[in-house]
């Protein structure tokens, strides 16, 4: 079985990047600006590509 990414929640953006803090790594999330906002939940996965999560997602993978 795939171990999952860590599950993070946007706390803040500014017009051009979001910038999501994981444990060992920042990683700018240009190419779906328009699609997060403030308090939603994401996943950076093995990809290091950032999948965005419904908080029912990201609350059962954190539990």
């Amino acid at each position: 079985m795939k171990e999952p990414g860590l599950v993070v929640r946007i706390h803040g953006k500014d017009h051009e990047s979001i910038e999501v803090q994981f444990k060992d790594r920042t990683v700018t999330a240009r190419n779906i600006i328009r699609d997060l906002k403030i308090g939603d939940y994401v996943i950076l996965n093995e990809d290091l590509a950032i999948q965005k999560l419904t908080e029912h997602e990201a609350l059962k993978m954190m539990h």
